[in-house]
């Protein structure tokens, strides 16, 4: 889930080579990009901006990212579609922080069967201090398929 409204899920960063690959999904079909820095990567096929799909996809170069430190998500509908600059309405933006993963050793912890319990696989999570730089969640974390706040 997300705190911005015309996401449907927050992002995800792919490593990809020599660049990140970052995926998003919109409340409804725009045209998006990725600021990074000031510098605009846009989701594009071809050279031509996607604006009827929900489903976004734009690569950065690895290094850009690394050095930035973090990233804004920036969308906007496209009510009527003409040739050369199509029309938009007001664009919606959310900034994300990123951190490239360090050199040498990671500290990965992976949390399965949780069932509802927060704090105490939270806390165990902790072992390599503050945060792991990684945290891969098996599966079950929730008690119930029904009731989506469980």
């Amino acid at each position: 889930m997300t705190e911005h409204p015309f996401l449907l899920y927050d992002p995800t960063v792919y490593a990809v080579r020599q660049h990140y690959e970052i995926v998003f999904f919109t409340q409804e079909p725009g045209a998006a990009w990725v600021l990074v820095e000031g510098r605009r990567y846009t989701d594009q096929m071809c050279g031509v901006v996607r604006s009827d799909t929900c489903s976004h996809h734009v690569c950065i170069p690895t290094e850009a990212l690394d050095r930035a430190g973090g990233y804004t998500v920036c969308y906007a509908l496209i009510p009527e579609r003409h040739s050369y600059f199509p029309k938009t309405e007001q664009i919606f933006t959310a900034e994300y922080p990123f951190r490239a993963l360090p050199d040498g050793e990671i500290h990965v912890y992976m949390l399965a069967d949780t069932h509802s319990h927060v704090e105490e696989p939270v806390a165990v999570s902790r072992y390599f201090g503050e945060a792991p730089d990684l945290l891969i969640l098996g599966g079950d974390n929730g008690n119930t398929a029904s009731n989506p706040d469980s």
